[in-house]
């Protein structure tokens, strides 16, 4: 056997160098992307569920018994979004002021 097949030629060993190289730069630019978007993501889902607790503690007050009950004055614009989530809590309250079921 010739020794030109063992060695690999220069334009093999190019394209093999040039593919993992690429392969490479994808995953790093695939792993940033991830990682960027993932953190963004998480970032509003916080800030989300920390408006939303706002949301929920204002709705609730201590009674003189030291209990708690949802607060009943509260005026809102049901066409509004941001008092959507307050229609759903008072639609579902019993005559005792108590989540029903």
């Amino acid at each position: 056997m010739s020794r030109r097949w063992l060695v690999p030629s220069i334009r093999l060993r190019l394209t093999a160098w040039y593919t993992v190289v690429l392969c490479l730069m994808l995953v790093v630019y695939a792993t940033a992307t991830f990682v960027t978007v993932r953190h963004e993501f998480l970032e509003q889902l916080d800030d989300d569920l920390y408006e939303d607790f706002e949301a929920a503690e204002s709705l609730i007050i201590r009674t003189p018994q030291g209990g708690l009950t949802w607060a009943s004055d509260r005026q809102h614009d049901p066409d509004n979004d941001k008092d959507r989530g307050s229609d759903v809590w008072s639609a579902r309250l019993d005559s005792n002021q108590r989540p029903s079921a």
